[in-house]
């Protein structure tokens, strides 16, 4: 028997009554069968959640099922087997059956105040305890119907116990669904949306921990571990209708960020994010609006990302990306423009070679503003006529939002770069002293060392000192770079001191096969020999500073050498500090007319062009003295 809706109340009063299971003439087996159907009623009636004839209310129904249900044990208990392993066929039905509202009245006691079975947990413990022993998943894959269905009830219930005991009862919980899934077509649908449901929160936990979200940065290759694991947990809670759109949306959210993470396979991220992203905009176009605008903008974004990721593209692959990304974004605009989607927009039209386009684009972003005020939007505006040629108007979109507050490091280095390569290095300066310290890797290196080049440019008060610091900083940031190395070396010269002196920073002006690393090392043994205080007394100081002299003609001569032996050796050379092209042999031979001027083999009259040539390099330099007077 089965109670109903409509029939529970009735079914109630009847079983519980006076001529069934309050009957004392009635045998146990009667008596038990008539709890049992009573238990079964109030279930149903604590499930309806109505007042009623049987019971006032849920709880009280819930009471009711419980002692009717413990009743029937009772009265059956010395006819059933003594184990579920020796019931069989309709006394082992019934016993799952009875086991099944046993639990089911358990489970609902847990919900109510001061229960019989006592705390929350204490009676859903006791729910499960009352499932019994049985194998439920064997049952479940019975060939007899009846027991099957039974048995998938069972299933369904404890998950249902164990999902309300808490995430630490998960894993059980979890088997049971799958379970479900696989034996029970009944309860296959709930189930599924069930798991996705788990599936889906624990890869909100995973993302949040990735992002650390509210505690301590995890290191990369734990926060890639977790962004792996919320991807498999997304991708899992795929299966449910309503949480499908924000899985393949987070899903790409987590690329993103591993693409970010993991640079080596940054490809295969982006390439994943496209896919995900493009699932989330064909989920989200009924609805439209903004929602739609951003997923379509996100792919778009990584359409152009996995441009710059991906190794030997061809022309047709670029081409085809490029054009997704356009068609993506312009879609994203049409729904709803804003400032981001404007930006990428800019950036797809660029890369498209739509120089038009992608102005009108960036000036549209520009229009809107964004959190950053534009500043994005005006750097991206500034690359792309800095490209066109006009390095001037790229400038004069960058200068009004440099002076409006507190800009960027970007726009100040931007605007510090334009400036230099404008000649404007007092302000190229100002904007680069401003920036350098929040720049990182490699814009700080070339931003201090566009500084140190203003300094020796302009030669204010001070100035040998502070062009000593930007080209140290540069050359320590990166010190492959040969003109980073050449002014490190030049700022040392032209500072002098203890330090040259005492040849302690040689090192700036390392050693090498290169002509000018030679022409370099030989004006720092120059500079050395010059501020020596050399004594016509003195016999050792006159050795020693002949010493130094000849460590400078040995350099001279072996950037000669160089470049002789080394056909692709650069020998002109363009220095930024003196705004002039330099030809390193003609520098090298003048060296040696230096020494030989110091050894007093030639003279040179000031007023002879031999001269001017001489003062305007090794003149500029401080190394055209012989020594200290």
């Amino acid at each position: 028997m089965q109670p109903q809706p409509g029939t529970a109340e009735r079914m109630a009063l009847t079983c519980s009554g006076n001529q069934a299971a309050a009957d004392a003439r009635k045998n146990g087996i009667d008596r038990a069968s008539a709890h049992f159907n009573a238990a079964l009623a109030f279930n149903l009636l604590a499930d309806q959640a109505a007042a009623s004839l049987a019971c006032d209310t849920p709880g009280g129904c819930t009471r009711f099922a419980l002692d009717h249900i413990e009743r029937s044990f009772i009265h059956q208990e010395a006819l059933l087997p003594a184990t579920n392993a020796a019931a069989s066929g309709a006394d082992q039905r019934f016993d799952i059956r009875r086991r099944l509202v046993h639990a089911a009245a358990l489970k609902a006691s847990s919900e109510v105040p001061a229960a019989a079975c006592g705390t929350a947990e204490a009676c859903l413990i006791a729910a499960n305890e009352a499932l019994g022993s049985y194998n439920w998943e064997a049952l479940a894959a019975s060939e007899d119907q009846g027991v099957s269905a039974l048995a998938c009830r069972g299933l369904n219930l404890r998950s249902q116990v164990n999902f309300l005991r808490g995430p630490a009862q998960e894993p059980l919980e979890m088997a049971d669904l799958r379970q479900i899934v696989q034996r029970c077509p009944d309860f296959s649908a709930a189930a599924v949306k069930r798991l996705a449901g788990i599936a889906f929160r624990r890869a909100e936990q995973l993302h949040a921990s990735m992002l650390n979200a509210g505690g301590s940065p995890p290191g990369k290759a734990e926060a890639i571990s977790l962004g792996t694991s919320a991807v498999s947990s997304y991708t899992d809670a795929l299966p449910s209708d309503e949480l499908k759109l924000l899985a393949y949306r987070n899903m790409g959210l987590v690329h993103l960020k591993l693409a970010e993470l993991d640079r080596p396979s940054a490809s295969s991220h982006f390439e994943a994010a496209a896919e995900a992203f493009n699932a989330a905009q064909a989920l989200s176009q009924t609805a439209g609006g903004a929602d739609h605008a951003g997923d379509l903008e996100r792919l778009g974004t990584s359409y152009l990302s996995l441009i710059n990721a991906r190794d030997n593209l061809t022309p047709l692959e670029e081409e085809t990306l490029i054009n997704s990304a356009v068609r993506a974004l312009e879609t994203a605009i049409a729904q709803a423009p804003a400032y981001q989607g404007w930006l990428k927009l800019g950036e797809a039209y660029a890369r498209a070679g739509r120089a038009k386009d992608a102005e009108a684009a960036y000036r549209a972003a520009l229009a809107l503003g964004g959190a950053d005020k534009g500043e994005q939007a005006s750097l991206s505006l500034a690359r792309l006529l800095e490209n066109a040629g006009k390095p001037g108007d790229a400038l004069a979109i960058l200068e009004p939002l440099y002076a409006s507050g507190q800009p960027g490091p970007d726009l100040e280095y931007e605007v510090g770069r334009l400036r230099f390569t404008q000649k404007d290095y007092a302000g190229a300066l100002d904007a680069l002293t401003r920036a350098a310290a929040r720049l990182q890797s490699p814009r700080d290196a070339e931003a201090h060392y566009m500084a140190g080049i203003s300094e020796s440019i302009l030669r204010r008060p001070g100035w040998q000192s502070r062009m000593l610091a930007h080209a140290d900083t540069a050359a320590q940031s990166n010190s492959f770079a040969p003109k980073y190395i050449r002014l490190d070396c030049l700022a040392h010269i032209l500072n002098g001191g203890k330090e040259v002196r005492t040849a302690s920073s040689l090192q700036r002006c390392p050693a090498g096969s290169a002509p000018e690393r030679s022409l370099l090392r030989g004006m720092y043994f120059l500079k050395q020999a010059h501020l020596m205080d050399v004594s016509a007394y003195n016999a050792a100081s006159q050795d020693y500073w002949r010493s130094v002299l000849r460590l400078a003609e040995d350099s001279f001569r072996a950037g000669q050498e160089a470049a002789k032996t080394q056909p692709g050796a650069a020998t002109r050379i363009w220095f930024d500090d003196l705004q002039r092209e330099v030809n390193v042999a003609d520098m090298l031979a003048s060296g040696l007319t230096v020494i030989s001027r110091c050894r007093r083999e030639v003279t040179i009259p000031p007023e002879s062009s031999t001269w001017a040539g001489l003062d305007a390099f090794f003149g500029h330099y401080g190394v055209l003295k012989c020594s200290a007077p």
